[in-house]
């Protein structure tokens, strides 16, 4: 849902809870940093995504200074927005995940549990099982797993199949799921 920010009025917003919201700095009724500042008085953790070209240290420092949880600059690349969205959005879900009987997430720690005991993983494979958990049942396409996981680096995709089949011997054969040339899911099968 779009909302206009001709006025200073946020009774729909606070009518409709939002989890994310995207704006720009440079509106025509009022500022980006008006309604940042606005929304957050209505919602102090509401993560707020800029996206604009007026890409001024000034406006970079004082978007951080709002509280702002991404500055990215015009023009977007979808992948950009797809992982700003997805790791604005990280903090929904609960702090432990339950995969199946045996097997935890512990969200604010990015440790996999067998029981009790943790699973060593990776580097790699930790930051693939976290985008993949705090994303479940959503598909995340190979392009937002090389930006997320892969950073900077380029991603083969064969690397990848290798990744998971590491993950799958430490832990069980469905943890993740593969979807045909669109990418990779993960689904709570107990909890």
């Amino acid at each position: 849902m779009i909302i206009q920010a001709k006025t200073a009025n946020f009774e729909l917003y606070k009518k409709i809870k939002h989890d994310v919201v995207i704006t720009d700095i440079s509106m025509p009724h009022l500022s980006g940093h008006e309604m940042i500042k606005a929304m957050h008085r209505i919602a102090p953790n509401l993560p707020i995504i800029v996206m604009t070209s007026h890409d001024s240290s000034e406006n970079i420092l004082k978007s951080i200074d709002e509280g702002v949880y991404s500055y990215l600059r015009k023009p977007i690349k979808i992948e950009d927005l797809q992982l700003a969205l997805l790791m604005a959005t990280k903090d929904i879900y609960n702090k432990t995940v339950f995969l199946n009987d045996k097997y935890k997430y512990d969200c604010s720690t990015k440790e996999l549990f067998y029981g009790d005991e943790v699973v060593n993983l990776t580097k790699t494979e930790q930051d693939l099982l976290y985008l993949l958990v705090q994303n479940l049942d959503k598909v995340i396409s190979y392009e937002t797993i090389e930006n997320y996981v892969w950073n900077d680096k380029s991603m083969s995709r064969e690397a990848l199949r290798m990744c998971i089949k590491k993950i799958r011997a430490k832990t069980y054969p469905k943890i993740i799921q593969n979807v045909w040339q669109q990418g990779y899911k993960m689904t709570c099968l107990n909890g």
